[in-house]
């Protein structure tokens, strides 16, 4: 139809449906589309970016369809997405598990496994009392992985009862939750002290393959 506001007179007709769990909404101006000054290739670039992020919850669905459709390209005109997802309808209190894999050399992996943590915990979290500490509690477990033993790790998150509990499992060396705050001059150490601080319990399970962190968030 005629896009909005071209014509105050215009009539427009309404359009309602019911967007089930799985669905997805995707909201583009023209600048997504005619990148290539092809409107029917850019509508197809898009349909299969939609389709093929969609079905990735580690990522930000809005950004990743925006890169993928532009492929590195500097859009000629205003390229904005709008993306909403339903992906569960579940009765508050039904257990939620959600789980990644991720790359902890890789920057832009571990921004994306925050990002989605973050995600879920905002939508249907537990109502967290303090979101913004839980954010720096996953931040530290990742970059824990990140600083000590790098490489593939996973991430799990856990909401059931009114409590989220994450998970980071490694593939490194063993090591020991400290009690003792380090060195004021020490390049480490400060990790897990914070983590202890702002988690409502932490624990290290040892691994046959690597060391597995669990907080409880606050």
């Amino acid at each position: 139809g005629l896009m909005l506001g071209i014509d105050p007179h215009a009539k427009f007709q309404p359009f309602e449906t019911k967007l089930e769990p799985g669905s997805g909404l995707l909201l583009y101006t023209d600048g997504i589309v005619e990148n290539e000054r092809d409107y029917i290739r850019g509508t197809e670039l898009l349909l299969q970016a939609f389709r093929t992020e969609y079905q990735c919850v580690s990522e930000n669905a809005a950004q990743a369809i925006q890169e993928r459709v532009l492929s590195g390209r500097s859009p000629a005109d205003d390229a904005a997405i709008m993306f909403i997802g339903v992906t569960q309808l579940a009765q508050p209190g039904a257990p939620r598990q959600y789980q990644w894999q991720f790359d902890a050399r890789d920057e832009h992996s571990s921004r994306r496994i925050k990002r989605a943590v973050l995600w879920h915990l905002g939508k249907d979290g537990p109502g967290l009392s303090d979101l913004s500490a839980a954010e720096i509690v996953v931040g530290e477990l990742i970059s824990n992985v990140a600083r000590h033993t790098p490489g593939h790790a996973e991430m799990a998150l856990e909401m059931q009862n009114g409590t989220a509990t994450v998970q980071v499992c490694d593939r490194g060396d063993p090591f020991v939750l400290t009690r003792t705050v380090p060195d004021l001059f020490s390049e480490s150490g400060r990790g897990l002290i914070l983590i202890r601080a702002l988690a409502r319990d932490v624990s290290i399970e040892r691994t046959e393959g690597g060391n597995c962190v669990r907080a409880i968030l606050p």
